[in-house]
């Protein structure tokens, strides 16, 4: 509810396809793709420790990558400033604690549905953050609204 709030101009009819632009399409996607991970992971947890599997989980997919499209790595070259870097590296960090402390709930708790729920609050994080330090002033009741509605929704599956 909250991603047609966000996304839907007001006063036309609901048609997914002319409300989602490429990238809203993409994020729905992905979504499915994480959904369909989250309950995966659930299943190889019960047999792997956390640390080697978020290592394989963060590697794996980088050298896929790489074998299927070899010319990637010729583009690092121009990635390699210190500015960059040094971004990077805080990016690095944070999804690292964020993917340890995810996979070990998912590990602990009984519910995965209510762990990858909680999880969601990023949500309202990044709307907020969108906002106050990314400078987007478009549709703000709405994306505030949107946030909420996903607040809500955690709240009630709590």
């Amino acid at each position: 509810m909250s991603v047609l709030i966000v996304t839907i101009r007001s006063g036309k009819e609901l048609n997914l396809l002319k409300h989602f632009g490429k990238g809203e399409l993409y994020a729905l996607m992905a979504a499915l793709c994480f959904g369909l991970a989250n309950t995966n992971d659930r299943f190889i947890l019960k047999d792997w420790a956390v640390y080697p599997y978020v290592f394989s989980a963060f590697v794996l997919p980088a050298v896929a990558v790489v074998l299927v499209k070899p010319k990637i790595l010729s583009n690092l070259r121009q990635l390699m400033t210190k500015s960059f870097m040094s971004k990077m590296l805080l990016l690095c960090i944070l999804y690292g604690i964020g993917a340890v402390t995810f996979f070990s709930s998912l590990d602990m708790s009984p519910s995965s549905s209510q762990v990858a729920t909680i999880n969601l609050t990023g949500v309202v994080l990044t709307v907020l953050l969108s906002i106050f330090i990314l400078k987007e002033k478009e549709r703000i009741p709405a994306k505030i609204l949107g946030a909420v509605l996903s607040f809500v929704g955690l709240l009630l599956l709590s």
